[in-house]
Order: C-alpha cells, then structure tokens, then sequence
C-alpha cells in the first residue's frame, strides 16, 4: 500500500506521538522548536486529513472548548512507523487500540510529555537530561529491553560534570486501586533490592512517584515505608510529589517528599 505524501517534519511529528502516545499543538510545537503555530496546525490538519493521526477536540463542552486538540496516531501513521527499521511492529499493534484509552490515561501521557520538554529546556550550562519512554524499552535500537516487562512509566538521567543520576519515574492517579498502586512499589523495591539494574546503571536509580492528590500522596507513603524495612533496601531511595507541583514546577524542582 502507497502512502499519501508527508514532509520530514510531518514525519517527526508522527514520531513523537509513538512516543509518548497523545500529544497536543502546543507540545508537539515546543518538540520541534517551531515558532509558527500556523504552520504546525497545517501539518497537523494534513495529517489528520490523510489519517496518519486522529484529532481529539470537544467544542462543545465548556472548559473542554479552550484546551488545544489532541492528537494520536491512526491507521497510516502506525503502517508508516511499520516502515521504518528503528519500530518493533509487533509493539505497534497495541496502537490500533489507542482509541479506546481512558482520559486518565490521556492526562497522564501528556503529563509524561510535559516532563520531558521540561527536562529538555533544562540541558543546559553543564547539565543534560536525557529520557526514555514506555513506548521507547522495544525498539530494536534500544539498550532498555529490560524495562519493556517492569513498565516505569518513564527513565531518565541527568548528567552533571562526571557524575550521571538515574530516575525512574510513575504516576498514580484516583482511578488506580490502592491494591494495584502497593502491587507497583513492591515491584519497584523488588527491582532494585535483587540488584538486576546493575548491569546498566554504575549507581541505584531514584525511584520518583507523582501522586494526583494528597491524600493519595499520604497514603503512598504510608505503605511504601512498610516495603523498605528490609536490609536490602537501604539504599533504595523513593520520593514523591504532587502532580499539581509538578506541572506548575517542574521535575527538578524542590518539590519531592522523603519517607521519614
């Protein structure tokens, strides 16, 4: 099948929404460090009109009316990405599904994505951020396949002169069952406590949780202390953070809570 005609840019642009799933104008013009909000709404009309991405907009809806379109890929976009030898097409299967995803999971892929332009506009005077999304752990040039089964929603590091900091980072929001949301910390200090990402990371990742609420916040804590009481997790080190802050502040602001 021949597919309809698309830039370079375009072609970023679809790259981008693999990776982190849903992305709005506004986002995927910071990615591209373009200045013309003209021209990436015409890109990303064409787009949609030649179904390599679908629009997700609700003029209808007050409030839901002046927050920019979202964008996820679509039919030809997935068998462009097919084309390309840096995609697992099997990893691209679970793309055909994006339609049916939850709004949390909307909300949450653009938080991700938020973070990630944060972390990029702060690469600077001797400090890098570099990052590693869930969509990213398959990709045949990837160094991450052991992450593909343990699913951290993101992996990043910053480097400083010659020290280098690894995080990996979650989310957990009101819809999760507190039952699933303990079931994910133990996996976490399970992970670091048997030592299996010492053959890709020189010092213990930070494990950085980002709750949606306070109350959500407290209760974390709360259960996460009753995992680390064992020997072996010691020099394992969570902390947690308000998705409100996070937003407004940044990852790497000082805004990350310590189990006391």
């Amino acid at each position: 099948m021949t597919l309809p005609n698309i830039t370079n840019k375009q072609k970023e642009i679809l790259k981008l929404t693999f990776q982190f799933r849903y992305l709005n104008r506004i986002q995927i013009q910071k990615f591209l460090h373009h200045k013309d909000k003209k021209t990436i709404n015409l890109w990303l009309k064409d787009l949609t009109l030649k179904d390599y991405l679908v629009r997700i907009y609700d003029p209808e809806t007050f409030g839901k009316n002046t927050l920019p379109a979202v964008y996820y890929l679509s039919q030809n976009g997935i068998r462009f990405l097919k084309t390309q030898e840096s995609y697992d097409k099997k990893s691209l299967l679970k793309f055909y599904r994006e339609k049916n995803r939850s709004e949390t999971f909307i909300a949450d892929s653009q938080l991700l994505a938020g973070i990630c332009i944060d972390l990029k506009t702060r690469s600077i005077d001797g400090i890098s951020f570099d990052y590693v999304t869930q969509s990213d752990y398959k990709r045949p040039d990837s160094i991450f396949h052991f992450l593909s089964e343990f699913k951290t929603r993101l992996f990043f590091s910053k480097q400083e002169k010659n020290k280098k900091n690894f995080y990996l980072l979650d989310i957990f929001d009101t819809t999760l069952p507190k039952y699933r949301i303990r079931k994910r910390v133990k996996d976490y200090v399970a992970f670091l406590s048997n030592y299996e990402w010492i053959e890709y990371f020189k010092s213990t990742p930070r494990i950085l949780f980002i709750c949606q609420t306070k109350e959500l916040l407290i209760a974390t804590k709360r259960f996460t202390k009753k995992f680390l009481v064992d020997p072996d997790s010691k020099n394992i080190h969570i902390s947690f953070a308000l998705e409100e802050e996070v937003k407004k502040q940044g990852v790497t602001a000082e805004i990350w809570e310590e189990i006391e």
